[in-house]
């Protein structure tokens, strides 16, 4: 079964320990593509994701600031996102967004670096979605399945979303994990590996 986790942040301090043990462990369960979400502790490192993707062929990266941070936002890291998004091996922006719930940032600030961001990236949003249209991620290492929770998600996890998902969708998880592997992979321009990594071999690149 092939797997996407299409939202992790494999840069944060959780993992530094045995970072590439849970690498291996996300091919191992499947896993043949990793989109690493480039926040980082914010606009200071902009380009957090950005070397796991430059060492792994299969890790790709994104670039943005999370509204947490959007205070700490000057003119000159705008201009630093702009370039870090020609990256070959940048095909999206994130974490960005609003977030009203510990309002870190005043508002009004989240509003502009938010519009700044939508105005660089020029990228459009769906709301409801069918299958075609949905991917699957963990955001590791926040947000444990149910049946994990109160210990720290990893990318290998994603397995039990495809699962979950397919039985509120009536389908089986291989048919979940083929459509949300192709959505992401047509979504972002990506052609499907020839072959997936061999249990037990590392992968870098």
């Amino acid at each position: 079964m092939e797997l996407i986790d299409s939202h992790a942040h494999i840069d944060f301090p959780q993992f530094a320990e045995d970072r590439e043990t849970v690498l291996d462990r996300a091919r191992l369960a499947g896993v043949s593509t990793l989109l690493a979400i480039g926040t980082g502790p914010g606009p200071q490192k902009l380009d957090s994701a950005l070397p796991f993707a430059e060492q792994h062929d299969w890790i790709y990266a994104t670039v943005g600031i999370h509204p947490h941070e959007a205070k700490e936002v000057m003119p000159q890291h705008l201009h630093d996102l702009a370039r870090l998004a020609k990256h070959p091996k940048v095909i999206a922006w994130g974490e960005i967004g609003l977030d009203y719930y510990h309002d870190h940032s005043p508002r009004e600030v989240q509003h502009r670096v938010f519009r700044d961001q939508m105005d660089l990236a020029q990228r459009a949003t769906a709301k409801e979605l069918p299958l075609e249209k949905i991917l699957i991620e963990t955001d590791a290492p926040y947000l444990a399945p149910q049946s994990r929770r109160g210990k720290r998600n990893e990318p290998a996890y994603v397995a039990e979303v495809a699962h979950m998902l397919a039985s509120v969708r009536n389908l089986s998880p291989d048919e979940v994990a083929a459509a949300t592997s192709e959505n992401f992979r047509r979504f972002f321009g990506l052609v499907r590996p020839a072959t997936l990594a061999t249990p037990g071999l590392k992968d870098k690149g």
